[in-house]
């Protein structure tokens, strides 16, 4: 279904050889397919728009909705000549303010973009290229040369070829986590990560190797929580279309917490081994709005396999030494015992001994079922 208003004058004629197209149009409310576009002012002249375009012109955009992801404004101006075309995009897109500036030339066997200016803010945030990087395009293969960004004192480096084979490295120094929040506002990360990865094969199948360091994560919910800032290593290789992982996650209530194993690229099952100890004290800062609170340590030592849509848990769960208090309902449990034991498509609380106040005891049992799509059924019986 279409509605809105769109008028256009298109001419097409060939200048030297190559086709020539003239645009003037505009447009309205014009909505398609799912996307939409509250205002619209083109006039321009493309020359040989199948190939590498010279373009003369310009393009105003007002409220572009394409599926979700919102442009608030967006404003092309493009100057070329038979060598190439000068090229400026000013835009606003989730909020975030984007500036470009660059030149593409036609070359051999392809076509050339020297981007000169990069700049991308949103309130106290702002990224920017360090130096202009040349993006070349031939024979199918896009080789950069040397693109890099600078964020809150952090940088990250791109360089490399891509096309049916790769050969890309990247570097990574204190680059702020928040600029992830440019794209994705909602996630408010703070921390910084720092590594390098060199990528080789085809995007089919590709090898390399990272090693990946993240210094304080956090966002609201989790420093609300309590459970964070996390700092968090992780090393490994690609090859045979799956992630080796081995990674450390420590944090206020986590010491040396080890995640090892691999993750397919693509389709695939999950290969995980989750071990370490946990303080219970983690979970307090959710427990204080109804008083209550709980101490003792959960010893980890599990697998987790099958898909993230099917997961298969394995191995177990050992809590010692805890303690629960819930001063508003009068309930204080102590010499906490569990033990949890992955079964496959569910987790399966084996035993669960407690001590009241007064001396009296309290067992359980009980099981989770590891279906996310029923948001995890279960049942815990309590004696």
């Amino acid at each position: 279904q279409m509605a809105g208003r769109l008028n256009a004058d298109v001419r097409l004629d060939v200048a030297d050889g190559r086709q020539r197209a003239a645009v003037k149009a505009t447009a309205e409310r014009l909505q398609a397919m799912g996307r939409s576009v509250g205002a619209a002012n083109i006039d321009a002249t493309v020359v040989d728009p199948t190939g590498i375009p010279l373009v003369n012109g310009t393009a105003d955009l007002r409220a572009v909705d394409l599926s979700g992801v919102l442009i608030e404004t967006a404003s092309l101006r493009a100057n070329g000549n038979a060598a190439g075309t000068d090229l400026t995009l000013d835009a606003v897109a989730q909020g975030t303010t984007v500036r470009t500036a660059g030149r593409l030339e036609p070359r051999e066997g392809g076509a050339r973009l020297r981007l000169d200016r990069l700049t991308a803010a949103r309130g106290n945030l702002n990224a920017a290229m360090t130096a202009p990087a040349t993006f070349t395009l031939a024979n199918g293969a896009v080789t950069i040369d040397r693109f890099a960004l600078s964020s809150g004192g952090g940088t990250a480096t791109v360089s490399g070829t891509a096309g049916e084979t790769l050969d890309l490295s990247v570097d990574l120094r204190a680059l702020p986590l928040s600029l992830a929040n440019l794209a994705a506002p909602s996630a408010n990360l703070s921390g910084t990560l720092a590594g390098t990865a060199r990528i080789g094969g085809t995007p089919a199948a590709p090898t390399g190797n990272y090693d990946l360091r993240i210094a304080r994560l956090s966002n609201p919910d989790l420093a609300g929580s309590g459970a964070g800032p996390f700092d968090i290593t992780a090393n490994g290789t690609l090859a045979g279309g799956r992630a080796n992982l081995r990674a450390t996650i420590s944090g206020q209530n986590i010491q040396n917490f080890t995640v090892n194993g691999s993750v397919p690229l693509g389709a695939g099952e999950l290969d995980i081994a989750l071990r370490g100890a946990i303080n219970l004290a983690i979970g307090n800062p959710l427990l204080a709005t109804t008083g209550a609170r709980v101490t003792g340590i959960a010893n980890v030592d599990a697998t987790i396999r099958g898909t993230a849509a099917a997961p298969r848990a394995g191995g177990t769960v050992r809590v010692s030494g805890g303690r629960f208090d819930d001063a508003v309902n009068g309930v204080a449990l102590d010499q906490i015992e569990a033990v949890l034991t992955g079964t496959d498509r569910s987790v399966t609380l084996t035993s669960l001994r407690a001590r009241t106040t007064n001396g009296g005891s309290v067992t359980g049992r009980g099981n989770v079922a590891l279906d996310p799509a029923a948001f995890y059924p279960g049942r815990v019986d309590l004696d």
